[in-house]
Order: C-alpha cells, then structure tokens, then sequence
C-alpha cells in the first residue's frame, strides 16, 4: 500500500499573494495526507481511550468518559490546526500544513470550515470521498478545502534534491571565493536566495525585482558590507556570486 501511495509524483504549486508575488510550494501528495490523518486518528483514538481509562480510574463514570473521549477526539484535528498555524501533529510528522490559496495564512473561519465538512469526508465515508476527491482536484484539495480555498502543503520541498544540485555547481579546484562572509548564512537562506533567482529568471517582472532589492540590502546587511546602489542586473550578479561564494566555502 505504501508504494502505491508514494507512487504518486510531487507537483508544484503556485500561489500568488496579495502582493502579485508567485511562490512555488511542493503539493502534498494524497498518500502523504492519508499518513498524515492515520496519525492523527491514532491519537484521536489515543485521547479517547486516556480519558474512558481516567473516569472509570476514579470512577466518575464510564459513559461519561465515553462522550468526553468522543468529544475531545473529535475536536482535536480542528484545535491542533487552529493552535499549530495549519498543523495537526500528523501533518507536522509528514511535514505537511494547511495554507491558503491566496497567500495568506489560515484563519480560524478556514480550520472550522475543514473540520466541519471532514466529518462528511473522513468519517463517514472513512476517508474514501476525502480520497477521491483530492484525487482529481489540481492543488489535490478535499471538499473541506474546496469550500474553505485552502490546501496542504510540504514545507519541505526540495531541500535535500536542491542541496544537491547546488554542491554540483562548482568545484573547489579552480574557484577563488569574492565573499568571504558568506559563512554567516544557513542553507534554509542559501535555498531561498537560489529559489528567488530561479524565480527572477522567468519572471521578471516589478515583483520580482522588488525581492530582488530587498535581497540585495539584507544580504549586504547580514554580511557587514557596504551597500553600493546599482541596477538590478548587477544585484543579481552579486547574489549569484554571494550562492557560489557560500556553495564553495561550506564544501571546501
């Protein structure tokens, strides 16, 4: 089962914001949110069978503690979400979280809309509707997120494939570093910087170039480097030589 599930090939998603600025987030697949609600009707479960076993412990009443467990499993998917920014702690296994399609984050409104209809969805047709339906939706959206115009995300993308692929831009052999300080950055900073590149590359447009100058200053900010004004296709050779700089200094 679990082959057939992850069989499935990892699309991309472009999501505008209200800025017009596009970013590309790794689409969840449908084996990875059927993992995900696995987990998390484990622990549902795991929350009934706590409380039925601490009410007849005391004895306050099994039938009491029956409803209580029903009540706090059931509400669990929709108070994680709410108190976890888009996150059950089954999607924060699979690495996966609820976003909007708009850009913009969750709201309370939008869990409530995706608990509602995932009783219909999940419960009662124990997941098989769910399934379908994300199935043949591009983003892969169930009911819940159709209504509520969200989808779930990786938010992991492509970092190892990424990581990879930059180590493979240069050697250290035949490469003197211009930037030095570049050892001030992480790799999480490095992947966004070549992301925004790529970005630019195809688009580009005034949005772009917005992150463009905004790249620009931090990165001279971060690196305690005077900022020189100049125009954005020499900005953009400075960043691309502030990646190679980083890829040939951390490798070497």
């Amino acid at each position: 089962m679990g082959f057939f599930l992850y069989a499935e090939d990892m699309q991309k998603i472009d999501i505008t914001t209200t800025q017009n600025v596009t970013i590309q987030y790794s689409q969840a697949t449908t084996g990875e949110r059927v993992y995900a609600f696995i987990i998390d009707l484990i622990i549902s479960i795991s929350f009934y069978l706590l409380l039925v076993f601490i009410f007849n412990l005391f004895r306050m009443g099994a039938t009491a503690g029956s409803i209580l467990g029903v009540v706090f499993g059931l509400l669990y998917p929709l108070i994680a979400e709410w108190t976890n920014s888009g996150q059950t702690y089954g999607k924060r296994w699979m690495k996966l979280k609820v976003v909007k399609l708009d850009g913009k984050d969750a709201q309370g409104l939008d869990y409530l809309i995706r608990w509602f209809f995932g009783f219909i969805e999940l419960y009662f047709t124990a997941g098989i509707l769910a399934y379908i339906v994300a199935k043949i939706t591009i983003p892969h959206q169930r009911i819940g997120d159709l209504v509520a115009g969200t989808t779930c995300i990786s938010i992991q993308p492509d970092y190892n494939i990424s990581l990879k692929q930059i180590l493979e831009m240069r050697t250290t052999g035949n490469y003197t570093p211009v930037y030095h300080q570049v050892t001030v950055f992480s790799e999480e900073q490095m992947l966004v910087l070549k992301q925004v590149l790529d970005r630019w590359q195809k688009y580009q447009n005034a949005n772009y170039q917005s992150l463009i100058d905004d790249l620009y200053s931090s990165v001279h900010k971060q690196m305690e480097i005077v900022e020189i004004p100049a125009p954005v296709t020499q900005k953009v050779d400075m960043l691309r030589q502030v990646l190679s700089d980083y890829i040939v200094i951390t490798r070497s």
